[in-house]
């Protein structure tokens, strides 16, 4: 029988050798019905009653993940509990049951059609998410109109790779880790709710294998990578003695990353470096502390106004700035404003068609042309901040005048909450990002005027080579190594550390292990990191001397190209760390996993 090899997108790390079941959903079928007149009120009243079944439902399934995985893992079905009362779930399908006079499930089965229609081609991942969380819901919801319980995929018997089309969140949290040893879905992507359950699970998985579950039946033997992506089906015996061995350096790496969890990410002669993590989503945090992090270098809060229609309020939003707050003190929590409109323009906000939205209406613009919105989130933020770790961060800064006008404010907030009586910490540090070409140039003026800098690499090599990396066309000209990218980032630390004040960065490069040295030697302050990459860039931090960074870093600065940049990164990393199975085929990927 021929080897056959396919790919997927890796997101939670291991080498898994084992036998598959297969797992195959079939679609759900509602047919319509039509209804009288006088049947038409007791419809409502139907789909009102699944709705308190589905809500108690759901409430049990968020212990058992509570008591199993975390409070932050069951996070994911407090947001699902939020979806029942969510007016973008609940009024179109009364409105259809009313208007057309057809059964509940078969409008909610229409409205969710409808839904995925709207968002499949979306490019932004939070949005993506967002609708499998209402399609989980409702189709529990479905099913408790139809009398039937909620489908669960059928636990195995024995230990074995499971392979399906796609799982759920509530069926992902179900897995009996110690007979699942892996998991492959030929849908799904990097940052949704059940890749984060995964990791938190600790089952190695595979997502976006299209089409694997064509080539694959039950009993067959596979091996898959869970960070690089790869999958052989039927190995052959060369393939499988490869990764055998593989799979023991890997878990002798994993067990080496995990003694330096509480270990300080410093570098042979002495130079600390705080090694952060960047947040998505609060149910994220059990990753970050797993991972040793020394707090949340980003915490992106875009997710509050994508979840939903409308603006998110003052009290939901201090309640989850607090809890990320808690959850990490005392080490830091950097709040990001909200970063608005580009890809990311929420249902609830009216936003202008614009020939380039990445170069118009977006991030600090949205918030300071809209004073209820900025306000209301600075308040949040300050009324949090008496946890005595957050810090406050705002994003897309182009020059003096515009940070002056973002300070107005907050110190107008700060004066507010005085006035009525708030507590906040009145020593809360502030910070911006740099992502402009503007900010590069203008950071000598800024720095004085904060008490941080983070450089975000994705937006400022995209501004600055004037390339959208989300273009086929011009993607390959996205070159983070690009001089010009390295020579503002080398202005603003210079920029920095003459005023005094500490810079850091969150973009993707600093979660690239293959330019590592490259960073240190630019005497950063910080980095802020994936948390699934955090415990090797620790680890190679920890293998160097910030002598031979910066010597290394001097002789790249020098370089012309960005080929010839990222070549002799690669070179100078893998002949210095020949040991470090970060660098092996198969083990951990050099590329970026932010």
């Amino acid at each position: 029988m021929a080897e056959i090899k396919r790919t997927g997108i890796g997101v939670s790390p291991g080498i898994v050798i084992g036998p598959v079941a297969r797992r195959s959903h079939a679609a759900q079928t509602v047919q319509p019905r039509s209804l009288r007149e006088s049947e038409i009120a007791p419809e409502l009243q139907r789909f009102r009653r699944a709705l308190g079944t589905a809500e108690k439902r759901i409430a049990k399934l968020a212990e058992q993940v509570a008591e199993r995985l975390g409070t932050e893992s069951a996070g994911i079905f407090e947001a699902h509990l939020m979806i029942l009362k969510d007016p973008m779930l609940l009024e179109p399908v009364e409105q259809m049951i009313r208007d057309e006079r057809v059964n509940a499930d078969y409008a909610l089965h229409q409205h969710l059609e409808e839904l995925a229609r709207q968002f499949r081609n979306t490019k932004e991942e939070f949005i993506r998410q967002r609708v499998d969380d209402v399609h989980d819901v409702g189709r529990r919801l479905i099913e408790t109109l139809q009398g039937r319980r909620r489908r669960r995929v059928r636990q195995p018997d024995k230990p074995v790779i499971l392979i399906a089309d796609d799982l759920s969140p509530s069926e992902t949290a179900l897995l009996d880790a110690t007979q699942v040893l892996a998991l492959i879905t030929e849908k799904g992507s990097q940052a949704s709710h059940t890749t984060i359950l995964c990791r938190s699970v600790g089952v190695p998985a595979i997502v976006g294998a299209e089409g694997i579950l064509e080539v694959v039946k039950d009993g067959d033997l596979v091996i898959l990578d869970g960070t690089s992506g790869k999958i052989f089906i039927n190995p052959n015996a060369r393939t499988t003695s490869r990764f055998r061995k593989a799979r023991q350096v890997f878990l002798g790496f994993e067990e080496e990353l995990q003694g330096l969890r509480d270990e300080p990410c410093i570098t042979k002669d002495g130079h600390e470096i705080e090694l952060s993590a960047n947040l998505e989503l609060p149910v994220e945090l059990n990753q970050v502390l797993k991972a040793g992090s020394r707090g949340v270098g980003l915490f992106r809060t875009e997710y509050l106004y994508l979840a939903s229609r409308t603006m998110p309020g003052e009290k939901l939003q201090e309640k989850e700035y607090r809890r990320a707050a808690e959850a990490v003190h005392p080490d830091p929590l950097v709040i990001r404003t909200f970063d608005l409109g580009g890809d990311k323009q929420p249902a609830g906000m009216e936003f202008p068609q614009e020939a380039n939205p990445f170069l118009g209406w977006r991030a600090i613009r949205v918030s300071l042309d809209r004073p209820r919105l900025f306000r209301t989130q600075l308040r949040a933020i300050l009324k949090a901040s008496t946890v005595g770790n957050v810090r406050i961060m705002f994003p897309m800064i182009s020059g003096k005048a515009e940070l002056e006008r973002v300070l107005e404010v907050f110190e107008d907030v700060k004066e507010e909450l005085r006035q009525s009586g708030e507590d906040f910490d009145e020593n809360i540090r502030t910070g911006i990002m740099i992502e402009l070409p503007s900010a590069v140039l203008c950071a000598t003026e800024l720095a004085p005027m904060v008490d941080f800098f983070s450089i975000g690499t994705n937006d400022l090599t995209q501004y600055m080579l004037a390339v959208d990396r989300n273009n086929k066309l011009v993607a390959r000209l996205f070159r983070s190594m690009h001089p010009a990218v390295l020579r503002g980032i080398a202005m603003t630390v210079d920029a920095a550390r003459n005023a005094g004040i500490q810079v850091g960065l969150c973009g993707e490069m600093a979660g690239d292990p293959t330019v590592t040295m490259l960073l240190v030697g630019m005497k950063l302050d910080e980095l802020s990191v994936s948390p699934v990459i955090l415990p090797e860039i620790k680890l190679l931090v920890r293998s160097m001397s910030l002598e031979e960074a910066e010597q290394f870093t001097a002789r790249v600065l020098t370089m012309e190209k960005a080929d010839s940049i990222l070549q002799a990164c690669r070179e100078h990393m893998s002949a210095r760390f020949p040991d470090l199975p970060i660098w092996a085929e198969n083990i951990v990927s050099s590329g970026t996993r932010n």
